[in-house]
C-alpha cells in the first residue's frame, strides 16, 4: 500500500483503539459504581508485563524527543500473583499520561519489591507541566480534568480514577508529588504473591486461508445478513478465494 494509505489506516487503527478504551472505561466505570468490580488474581511474568509496557511507549517518547525509560530492582520477583489485567491498565493510564504532557526531559518508571511488606512499589515520574496543588485534590475524581488536560482537549477524566478503584482493589492506593513547570510524579504499592508457575499465553500457529484446493469446484455459498458492513467484509473474505457468493438480507429472502 502507499505511504498515504498506510497513513489512512494508521488513523481508523488509532480511532478505533481510542473509542474501545473509552467503551471499557464507561463498562469499568459502571461496575465501579454498582459495587460489582472485583479483582482476578493469575500467575504471571512481572518482567514480561514490563517489556510490553515499555515496547508500547518507546517508539511514542521518541516521537515527541523524550526519553522514557524503566528501572527494575535487583530483588524484582520474575513471577508474581495479582490481577495482571488491571495493573497493566493502572500503568499504561500513568505512563501514557506522563508523556503526553512532558514536552522535554524523561518519563521514568522505577519498579521495585518489599520483602518485608510482599508489595510491588510503582513509580512513574516526568519532567513534565506538573499540576497545580489546588487541582491535586481533584485529581481521582470521575470526570476530573487538570488545566493541561483541558487546554489539550485530551482524555475523558476517567483514567486516573480508574486506576486508582484498580490499586485500591489491589491493596494499596496511589500518591502524588507535583510542581508546575518541574514535572510529576505518580506513585502506587500493591500487594502480590510470589508465584512458581505461569500459564504461558503463547499464541498458536495462525494459518491463513489463501485459496481453494486444487481442482476444487467453487462452492456455492447463500448469505442472510441484514448489516451492509458485514455483508461486504463476508463478501471480501469469501470471494477472495474463490466461493461463490449470494447475499440476501434476511431469513425470508433466503
Amino acid at each position: 500500500i502507499t505511504p498515504q494509505e498506510h497513513e489512512y489506516l494508521d488513523i481508523i487503527h488509532n480511532s478505533g483503539n481510542h473509542l474501545l478504551g473509552l467503551i471499557n472505561d464507561v463498562l469499568s466505570i459502571s461496575k465501579m459504581e454498582a459495587g460489582r468490580m472485583t479483582i482476578s488474581p493469575v500467575n504471571f511474568d512481572l518482567y514480561r508485563l514490563l517489556e510490553k509496557i515499555e515496547r508500547i511507549f518507546l517508539s511514542k517518547a521518541m516521537k515527541k524527543g523524550i526519553r522514557f525509560e524503566i528501572r527494575q530492582d535487583e530483588q524484582l520477583p520474575k513471577f508474581v500473583r495479582t490481577d495482571q489485567g488491571k495493573l497493566r491498565q493502572v500503568l499504561l493510564n500513568l505512563v501514557d499520561n506522563a508523556i503526553k504532557f512532558t514536552a522535554e526531559g524523561h518519563v521514568q518508571l522505577d519498579v521495585r519489591y518489599d520483602d518485608a511488606t510482599s508489595q510491588l512499589h510503582f513509580e512513574v515520574s516526568d519532567t513534565g507541566v506538573g499540576i497545580g496543588k489546588e487541582e491535586i485534590g481533584q485529581l481521582f475524581e470521575l470526570f476530573s480534568q487538570t488545566k493541561s488536560g483541558r487546554d489539550t482537549q485530551s482524555g475523558t477524566g476517567l483514567g486516573l480514577a480508574l486506576s486508582r478503584q484498580f490499586v485500591q482493589l489491589m491493596g494499596g492506593d496511589i500518591w502524588v508529588e507535583s510542581k508546575i513547570g518541574e514535572g510529576s510524579t505518580f506513585g502506587f504499592a500493591i500487594d502480590i504473591e510470589l508465584a512458581t508457575a505461569i500459564v504461558e499465553d503463547r499464541p498458536g500457529v495462525q494459518e491463513r486461508v489463501i485459496g481453494l484446493a486444487e481442482g476444487q469446484e467453487s462452492p456455492r455459498v447463500l448469505v442472510a445478513e441484514d448489516l451492509e458492513d458485514n455483508q461486504k467484509l463476508i463478501q471480501l473474505l469469501l470471494e477472495r478465494v474463490g466461493i461463490t457468493l449470494l447475499i440476501v438480507e434476511d431469513g425470508a429472502q433466503a
